[in-house]
């Protein structure tokens, strides 16, 4: 749960809904607070790094063709979580849109990155 004084930022993506379905919005929040280990693939070694939360939920659509989700900056909690990255997507259930004898499951979407850390493939 979101600290009592925490920002908030808005996401609108335009989704032609008549023709789509949304996946779930992933909310990733990381903490330098509880850091975790793992062991290397490579040389056994031991990794400290930070860890992460994902929140999911869908997001709402207004009375038009957007969807937009309300997302807190701030995770809180005893491990101070902080906004890394959102993902989110749609995917074609009907994709006469897009052109002639297309196949529907075409998806799109995207991730929005908040720090040096949101995306872990560099």
């Amino acid at each position: 749960m979101p600290p009592v004084d925490a920002n908030f930022i808005a996401i609108e993506v335009h989704n032609p809904f008549h023709y789509t379905k949304q996946f779930p919005l992933e909310v990733r929040y990381i903490s330098h607070e509880c850091m975790k280990k793992r062991i290397s693939g490579f040389d056994g070694s031991i990794i400290t790094e930070p860890s992460y939360n994902v929140i999911g939920g869908l997001m709402r659509q207004d009375s038009g063709d957007i969807l937009i989700a309300k997302v807190a900056m701030a995770g809180g909690g005893s491990c101070k979580w902080t906004l890394s990255a959102v993902n989110f997507g749609i995917e074609y259930i009907d994709a006469i849109l897009l052109g002639k004898d297309l196949v529907p499951s075409t998806v799109g979407g995207g991730t929005l990155a908040f720090d040096n850390y949101a995306s872990r493939n560099g």
